[in-house]
């Protein structure tokens, strides 16, 4: 299934299957990176920056203090540059950073690396674009949501939609164990696993004294370092 929809993805330009995403999906500015973000003043790398809001957020905060962004879509891309130091346009896959070594403190990649065909390839390319201290802050949807193993489980669905965890345009998928674990096979180490709660989700984990955390959670937040052998830096 897998090899089918990326087969069917690179006959046309990848950048045609996001325009029937609903409102909202490129104007969302994201508080949970805002949150994982330590300092201020920082030299920011934005991945699937959509059309900025995420990055204005953390420059309007003195979090960032230039923050260089790269889109897919071209109108989205276009959108943002009034927004961020920068804009490339294009895919992450294949594309050449046009960036020194040690440019950034922090890349930031939400709702991006599940797209991929190959995020892994991609952790590793980004690591020597960090500062020896430096960070990435990501997010992806939670395959163990309450309502994904529903559909599943009890109705016998996995139905793609316009957005959200069955996505249409995702080819992988992460729990928050998988999620951490795609970083430590990458060549980081995780600093922190956060979880997003949706509506009532997260009076019901605090009840449950979390112990249903990983049901209830509709994505986590990662952020991560990288893991340089001991005497490297």
């Amino acid at each position: 299934m897998l090899v089918n929809r990326t087969d069917s993805m690179t006959k046309m330009n990848l950048s045609e299957y996001y325009a029937d995403k609903p409102p909202g999906y490129f104007t969302e500015a994201k508080q949970q990176v805002v949150d994982l973000i330590d300092g201020n003043n920082h030299r920011i790398l934005e991945l699937g920056c959509a059309e900025g809001h995420t990055s204005a957020l953390l420059k309007s905060l003195g979090k960032a203090r230039e923050v260089h962004g790269v889109e897919l879509v071209p109108e989205i891309a276009e959108r943002a540059r009034s927004r961020l130091d920068s804009v490339i346009t294009g895919d992450l896959e294949t594309m050449t950073f046009p960036f020194e070594a040690g440019s950034f403190d922090y890349v930031v990649a939400t709702e991006v690396l599940e797209h991929l065909r190959d995020p892994w390839a991609l952790l590793r390319r980004l690591a020597p674009l960090l500062q020896p201290d430096g960070c990435v802050v990501a997010s992806s949807p939670n395959m163990r949501h309450v309502r994904v193993l529903w559909n599943l489980v009890v109705r016998g669905e996995w139905r793609y939609e316009r957005s959200g965890p069955l996505d249409r345009t995702h080819l992988r998928f992460f729990t928050k164990r998988s999620f951490a674990r795609l970083f430590e096979e990458s060549g980081y180490a995780v600093d922190a696993m956060r979880p997003v709660f949706l509506r009532k989700a997260a009076r019901i984990n605090r009840l449950l004294i979390n112990q249903s955390e990983e049901f209830l959670a509709y994505q986590y937040f990662c952020k991560a370092h990288v893991n340089h052998p001991a005497g490297s830096t």
